[in-house]
């Protein structure tokens, strides 16, 4: 699928989460391949009503729907751009196709896999493509401010908190094994409970010179952020509960990097560290800082 045409952009009002769980709403419908003829090689997608529902949204108001709409129409593209020299790079005998149903079966499964993948690493790439242009936008406009009112704009939108994916993933690692974390109800609130001073040295850890101490902090404060919103009553088993916020987390690091952290625990900082803005700030620092709150997760906060 590496050949495909890369399509229409995404735009710009669907955020993270929306394209995400748009990918995961498509990827499960029942759409399925065909070959629209045998020589040439040509597919077609056969879909039904929930498919076509979709599609419709491409142009709504409504960023799911839009969301939706834009997933849709990228796997006809993507499905409709294969031909017969992509398909002998995906590793699939041209004459077989043409002579043997069996073999038409398989290679449509295939395929199948093959444009849901493609479609994934689309964007994975665009997404983290488009948060690291975020930010490098915010810095080029903060490095115009004065030096305490920049840095206290990165602060609240995060920027302090960038990482290195190693540095994330020893940091994972660290806080579910090494931390021994368990989930306790204390007070009528679930907590983080674990190794007492490795758990107090990772809670103090934010401005720590040592930048793995940093990577440590954010996913724990990405684990206060999302016991926060979970009323105590409610949790049912906390060992599964703990599994669950883990394999979330592993994934918000595999789709957005640090930025899938930074997202989750910044409106949540704002209110437990009294982050605020200067008074005064260019439309464009505004611009952006509105962008960052559309796609931060204000329900986990």
């Amino acid at each position: 699928m590496s050949q495909a045409p890369t399509g229409t952009s995404l735009p710009a009002s669907i955020n993270n989460g929306a394209a995400w769980a748009a990918f995961d709403h498509v990827q499960k419908l029942p759409w399925t391949l065909r070959f629209d003829s045998l020589d040439p090689l040509t597919l077609d997608v056969g879909y039904d009503l929930a498919f076509q529902l979709c599609l419709d949204g491409a142009g709504d108001f409504d960023f799911q729907k839009e969301a939706r709409g834009h997933i849709a129409m990228r796997v006809l593209e993507i499905a409709m751009s294969v031909d017969e020299s992509r398909l002998r790079v995906l590793g699939h005998s041209v004459e077989n196709i043409r002579s043997c149903a069996s073999v038409r079966a398989k290679a449509l499964k295939a395929i199948r896999d093959a444009v849901v993948r493609r479609l994934r690493a689309e964007l994975s790439q665009l997404l983290d493509n488009r948060s690291a242009v975020w930010a490098e936008q915010l810095r080029t406009l903060l490095s115009t401010l004065p030096p305490e009112e920049g840095s206290q704009v990165a602060r609240y939108c995060g920027l302090d908190q960038e990482r290195h994916p190693k540095e994330i993933k020893a940091g994972l690692n660290y806080v579910f094994t090494t931390l021994e974390p368990e989930i306790i109800a204390k007070n009528g609130s679930l907590v983080l409970a674990g190794h007492e001073r490795k758990l107090r040295e990772a809670l103090a850890a934010r401005s720590d010179p040592d930048p793995k101490a940093r990577a440590r902090n954010l996913v724990v404060r990405v684990l206060d952020a999302r016991l926060a919103s979970v009323a105590p009553g409610t949790a049912g088993d906390l060992n599964s509960l703990l599994s669950c916020l883990e394999s979330d987390i592993r994934e918000r690091v595999q789709k957005d990097g640090a930025w899938g952290l930074i997202d989750a625990a910044i409106q949540r900082d704002r209110v437990t560290e009294g982050l605020r803005l200067p008074t005064a700030l260019p439309a464009e620092v505004w611009d952006l800082i509105r962008q960052l709150d559309r796609r931060t997760p204000e329900a986990e906060a």
